[in-house]
């Protein structure tokens, strides 16, 4: 996983990553503050560690309000305001994006 800082925005980079065993996870949740659903990234907003741009794309997993979603529903659900949660990749689990709140 790349981790950029662009000026105030934070870039996670997480398309088809993986982590070596016993690497530790990376979670981020915040508020949808922005989206490219054409270029496959969302920005979030956190209150912990300000606000981060995320890449994702076919090889991540997704869920929409706690059940699995392709990233076909993922991105149609995907609006301005809604809760998320971005976990990276770690051994044997793949890259996940969580929207919680619709």
């Amino acid at each position: 996983v790349n981790f950029v800082a662009t000026q105030a925005t934070k870039t996670w980079v997480s398309v088809g990553t993986t982590r070596a065993a016993g690497a530790t996870p990376q979670t981020a949740t915040g508020t949808v503050v922005a989206f490219d659903k054409t270029a496959d990234v969302y920005t979030m907003s956190t209150t912990s560690a300000g606000n981060f741009t995320v890449t994702y794309g076919g090889l991540d997993t997704y869920s929409v309000g706690g059940s699995s979603a392709t990233i076909a529903v993922f991105e149609t659900e995907l609006t301005i305001c809604d809760s998320i949660t971005f976990r990276n990749a770690t051994a044997g689990r793949d890259v996940n994006h969580a929207v919680t709140n619709q």
